[in-house]
């Protein structure tokens, strides 16, 4: 059996420990460090029956003797996290963005420079069925070959909890270019095949703006029925909800909402060909 330890309990580690058990890898997890322990066994009695909780990484690191780590922490602890799994040369899924900063790509770079560790990054797009369809497509020939790349990505349905939640605060994210736009360029740049060589970028803040409270909660606004971000409309009123949950969202439209609501960048790869790339948050997918 192979020993796994997770770094962040969360809903998309479980995920991939799900997908990881899809293939009868043999592997178990037997050490978690999350500060929510109490309320993620009430949650998930059976999967953690057997599980240690530590306080710490290092402590799980130095004593469980495992096998392979699993990072899903919120962002801006993504890299120290793996530095010390990086020291301990142990094998490491990481969630995306490996890094916040150039200080924090730095730091990782270095520690992975003096690292045997295998590390998978949680880029899943170029591993689609879609993407694969796209390279088989270019493949055959069918086409031509690739002069020029245009991509435009209407985040759909679910960049409301870029506004809302806590992936608004920058601090903790990077922000949209690190949080989102990194799966495309992921995807794009492995089936036009090339290192990007240059990059330039603008982005736009200009819907998700305004001048409501900071601070404010939707559930304590009194705009919630005509707001178009609100849970009632998003959820409620398209019948995705019975009635508006309890939740803790906050405002999108004031002035401590975080992250750009539109961007751009042009990037050119070693042959000289460039892609043109933008996304935006709302013009969602459907609506443009």
């Amino acid at each position: 059996m192979k020993r796994l330890g997770v770094i962040g309990y969360g809903a998309r580690i479980r995920h991939m420990l799900d997908v990881i058990g899809q293939f009868n890898t043999g592997t178990q997890v037997v050490a978690v460090v999350d500060p929510a322990e109490a309320s993620l066994r009430v949650a998930h009695p059976e999967r953690l029956e057997n599980v240690r909780f530590y306080d710490d990484p290092d402590s799980m690191l130095d004593e469980a003797a495992l096998d392979g780590v699993l990072i899903g922490t919120r962002c801006a602890m993504h890299t120290p996290y793996a530095r010390s799994v990086l020291a301990r040369n142990l094998p490491l899924f990481l969630e995306k963005p490996v890094a916040i900063s150039w200080e924090q790509l730095h730091d990782l770079q270095s520690a992975a420079d003096q690292s045997s560790s295998p590390v998978v990054v949680s880029f899943p797009l170029r591993l689609s069925h879609l993407c694969g369809v796209v390279r088989e497509i270019i493949d055959s020939g069918v086409i031509g070959g690739i002069e020029h790349v245009q991509a435009v990505n209407n985040v759909p349905f679910y960049s409301y909890t870029y506004y809302h939640r806590w992936m608004r605060d920058e601090a903790e994210t990077g922000g949209l270019w690190l949080q989102k736009a990194t799966h495309d360029f992921d995807y794009l740049t492995s089936l036009i095949r090339q290192r990007p060589v240059q990059i330039a970028a603008m982005e736009s803040k200009t819907v998700f703006t305004g001048d409501m409270p900071a601070g404010l909660h939707c559930v304590d606004c009194p705009k919630q029925v005509e707001c178009p971000e609100s849970p009632y409309n998003l959820f409620y009123l398209r019948g995705i909800t019975p009635e508006v949950e309890p939740n803790d969202w906050l405002c999108s439209f004031a002035p401590d909402t975080g992250n750009h609501d539109s961007a751009t960048a042009m990037i050119r790869y070693e042959s000289g060909i460039h892609c043109v790339y933008s996304q935006c948050f709302y013009t969602r997918r459907g609506g443009g």
